[in-house]
């Protein structure tokens, strides 16, 4: 069932109309994965503390030597939980500004290919075959410029999600 909603969600989306709601528990969820990897440690301290040598013991090691994966899986899962919260907390900061507004370099595809996106605000007495002739006319210019550019895309701002390329 969930899957069949993902999948509806993913092809209709909808518009976010409350994302402090989001941001809320996203940021309780990571309270809640922290404390649970803290609790989980603290768990595997006292652990290994009674191993006979007194030496440390890594976790590799830990896994092991343990008969009951109780432990060690949790702090596994809450491990892999931490680190993916502060990887989207990285690229949501690296990325902060483009939300923003800020323009892109342009983006690279590979090699020897070159992605260019521009938003275009159409002007009002624009036809559509001069529009079509403007955007063909720019894009041989930039393609000009760099061979590597081998796709040019033009968003045209529009509310129904409706873009176009050429």
């Amino acid at each position: 069932m969930s899957i069949y909603e993902g999948y509806i969600h993913f092809r209709n989306p909808e518009r976010i109309t409350s994302p402090v709601l989001s941001l809320g528990v996203l940021a309780l969820s990571a309270l809640f994965e922290g404390a649970s990897l803290s609790i989980g440690y603290r768990a595997f301290k006292r652990t290994t503390r009674r191993y006979p040598d007194g030496d440390s013991v890594k976790l590799w090691q830990f896994i092991k030597l343990s008969k009951d994966p109780n432990l060690y899986e949790s702090l596994l899962e809450d491990s892999a939980g931490v680190l993916l919260i502060l990887t989207l907390v990285a690229i949501a900061r690296a990325t902060q500004s483009l939300i923003a507004g800020e323009s892109v370099v342009p983006a690279l595809l590979g090699p020897r290919s070159i992605l260019v996106t521009l938003t275009v605000e159409r002007g009002g007495r624009t036809s559509e075959s001069q529009l079509e002739n403007s955007l063909a006319q720019l894009t041989e210019k930039l393609k000009a410029v760099d061979e590597r550019i081998s796709y040019v895309y033009f968003d045209f701002g529009s509310d129904d999600g409706d873009h176009s390329s050429a």
